[in-house]
C-alpha cells in the first residue's frame, strides 16, 4: 500500500511538472510558436490569419489544421499543445473543439502521459459535441481510450455505460455488460451489478471475455444467489466436512443431496474446457452409490487453500470411481449473513494431475 501511495505521489508530481513547463511556455504568446521555425514566414502568415478573427468556423478550422500540421511536421508537440489549448480557450463554442481536444490527448499519449491524455478524453465526452472523423466518432474513440487508461471503477462504470448507451453497434454488448457488472461489484452497488449481469445473460453471444473465462457462470450464480434463500451455508468448514462424511458413511443419497449448494453446483472433469455450473437441485446421487460404501480421506487435499478445499472420495459407481468434492466460501456480499460461509459447491471426477 505504501509503495502504491509513493508511486501515486511521484506520478502526480511528474504530471504537475509537465503541465507547469507547458503552461509557462504557452504564456509567452505567439512568439513561442514563431521561435526556431524553419519556415517562419509561412507560420507567421498562418498565425496572423488565425489571430485576425475574420474567418467563419470552417475557414478557421482549415487555418488551425495548417498551423497544427506545420508544428507537427517539426516534432514540436509542446508548441502544438499550447496552440490548441489557446484555440479551445478562445473559441469555447467551436463545433470542432472535440477534434482539437482529441489531438491534444493523442499528443500526450505519444509523449507517454496517458493520465494527462485521460483529462482531455474525459473533457471531450462531457464538454464537446461529438464529431465524426474518417467515419468514426471521436466520442467513441475517447471512451475506448478512457477504458484502456482508467482503473477507477466509478469512472470505468460511467464510461462503459456511455459506450453501451450510445455505441451499441460498435461493441460487444455482452462483454461490456459483464464488465459493467464487475465495476458495480467493486463499488459495492449490488443492485446495479445484478441488473448488469441480467443484461449480460440476456444478450450473451458466446464470446470469451479476456480474463474471465467463466463469466457466464459468475453472472448466473450472482443472479441466482440474489434470488435464493441461502440456507445451505456453514459457518464452520469442519462442521460441513463432518456432515458430508456422515452422509457418505450412511450411504444415503438423499442425505448427501441435502448438503449440496442449491445454486451453481457442478460436476465436471478436472480439465473440461467449458465450465458450466449445474444448478439443478434434483441432482441424483443414487446411480453412483450402488457399489457399497463410499470411502473418503481423513484429511483434505494438499492443494486446498483458505478459500477452496478439496476432499478425495472413492468407491463411486459407473465410469469414475474417484471423486474430489469441492468446497468454497460463498461469494454474495449483497447478503452479509451468507457471505463467506462454506458450501459444497461441486464435484471433480478423477484425481487431479499434479504438475511441478
Amino acid at each position: 500500500m505504501q509503495q502504491r501511495t509513493r508511486y501515486g505521489i511521484v506520478l502526480i508530481f511528474s504530471i504537475s511538472i509537465v503541465i507547469l513547463v507547458i503552461l509557462l511556455a504557452c504564456s509567452t504568446g505567439y512568439r513561442y510558436y514563431k521561435s526556431s521555425a524553419r519556415n517562419e514566414n509561412y507560420l507567421n502568415e498562418l498565425l496572423t490569419m488565425y489571430n485576425s478573427g475574420k474567418h467563419d468556423e470552417i475557414e478557421r478550422f482549415s487555418i488551425i489544421q495548417a498551423i497544427s500540421s506545420e508544428l507537427a511536421s517539426r516534432g514540436e508537440s509542446e508548441k502544438l499543445i499550447c496552440f490548441l489549448e489557446e484555440v479551445l480557450a478562445k473559441n469555447p463554442e467551436d463545433s470542432y473543439n472535440a477534434y482539437h481536444a482529441f489531438t491534444i490527448a493523442s499528443l500526450y499519449m505519444q509523449m507517454g502521459y496517458p493520465k494527462l491524455a485521460a483529462i482531455y478524453f474525459h473533457r471531450i465526452i462531457r464538454n464537446f459535441p461529438d464529431i465524426v472523423e474518417n467515419g468514426e466518432s471521436i466520442h467513441y474513440r475517447s471512451l475506448m481510450h478512457l477504458l484502456a487508461i482508467e482503473t477507477n471503477p466509478s469512472l470505468t462504470a460511467e464510461y462503459r455505460h456511455d459506450l453501451i448507451t450510445h455505441f451499441p453497434e460498435k461493441i460487444s454488448s455482452s462483454s461490456q455488460y459483464f464488465l459493467l457488472g464487475m465495476d458495480y461489484e467493486k463499488l459495492g452497488l449490488w443492485d446495479k451489478a445484478i441488473d448488469a449481469y441480467r443484461q449480460f445473460t440476456a444478450v450473451y453471444d458466446g464470446a470469451i471475455i479476456p480474463g474471465y473465462p467463466d463469466a457466464l457462470v459468475h453472472a448466473r450464480n450472482y443472479i441466482n444467489l440474489s434470488e435464493a434463500t441461502i440456507d445451505w451455508g456453514y459457518t464452520s468448514l469442519d462442521d460441513l466436512l463432518e456432515d458430508i462424511k456422515a452422509a457418505l458413511r450412511s450411504g444415503s443419497a438423499r442425505a448427501l443431496a441435502r448438503l449440496k449448494a442449491k445454486v451453481g453446483f457442478f460436476a465436471m472433469d478436472w480439465y473440461q474446457e467449458n465450465f458450466e455450473g449445474n444448478s439443478q437441485v434434483l441432482f441424483d446421487f443414487s446411480p453412483f452409490m450402488t457399489n457399497g460404501r463410499i470411502f473418503y480421506n481423513d484429511t483434505i487435499e494438499p492443494y486446498s487453500t483458505s478459500n477452496e478445499v478439496y476432499l478425495k472420495t472413492r468407491g463411486w459407481s459407473l465410469q469414475s470411481p474417484t471423486w474430489i468434492l469441492y468446497f468454497r466460501k460463498i461469494h454474495c456480499p449483497f447478503n452479509p449473513e451468507a457471505h463467506n460461509k462454506w458450501e459444497w459447491a461441486g464435484i471433480f471426477f478423477g484425481d487431479k494431475i499434479q504438475t511441478n
